[in-house]
């Protein structure tokens, strides 16, 4: 990325965008499971709101939805290193969420750089986006079918949804369950099996509500995840 501390005009997202597709820049499915096993993935923010602005007094709850939707799709990756580029104006704002100016805005380069390391965030672990950073390794050894299944049941996707979207069978789906939930009791200590005094039916239900409820929590066994069957 060497172009990140040449003096341009247009802002490095610009310059991004007009690279080919298949720049060295842009990691592939293969590259980002490397990275994420070895925690040294560089996540790039493209874009900045347009408004509204942060005084005004519409702008937390649009703050706090972006940043559960931020949270939601990147946490548990294994990121070594965030960047963005930001107006000056935003400045303050960034270093108050955790981070850090890497290059000054310029007369020729009127956006600032501002970006967040591992060391960083560990140095600073309250931080709003120190949770990038700070979760373990996952420890479940799902494979992509089961990571895939569980991203849509966490989108609330019934059994024959899930198995619509996957291309395969129901019997398939309930298969997958089952080794989610040997994997819990082996490898979390959670035991979804048990509960014996409800009946058939209503374990299925708790059973499947205390796993879901584990994985809201431990994005990373989900991570980085692939549409396999």
């Amino acid at each position: 990325m060497e172009f990140l501390h040449q003096s341009h005009r247009d802002p490095c997202s610009v310059q991004l965008y007009a690279l080919k597709s298949d720049a060295a820049w842009v990691s592939d499915k293969q590259q980002i499971a490397a990275g994420h096993m070895q925690c040294n993935l560089n996540l790039w923010i493209v874009h900045f709101w347009p408004g509204p602005d942060p005084r005004n007094p519409d702008f937390a709850a649009f703050f706090v939805q972006a940043h559960a939707s931020f949270r939601d799709l990147h946490d548990g990756f294994g990121v070594g290193r965030v960047l963005q580029e930001i107006p000056t104006e935003h400045i303050p704002l960034m270093a108050a969420v955790g981070m850090r100016i890497a290059r000054p805005a310029t007369s020729g380069q009127p956006m600032a750089l501002a970006t967040l390391t591992r060391g960083d965030a560990r140095t600073d672990p309250g931080s709003l986006m120190s949770f990038l950073f700070l979760k373990p390794p996952g420890r479940l050894g799902l494979n992509p079918s089961e990571q895939c299944m569980l991203t849509l049941a966490l989108r609330q996707l019934t059994d024959a949804d899930i198995a619509e979207c996957m291309g395969c069978s129901r019997d398939y789906i309930r298969k997958l369950w089952s080794r989610v939930y040997d994997a819990l009791q082996t490898h979390a200590g959670l035991a979804v099996r048990e509960r014996h005094e409800l009946k058939r039916s209503q374990r299925g239900r708790e059973q499947r509500r205390l796993a879901l409820e584990f994985f809201r929590t431990h994005l990373e066994e989900l991570r980085p995840g692939r549409t396999l069957r």
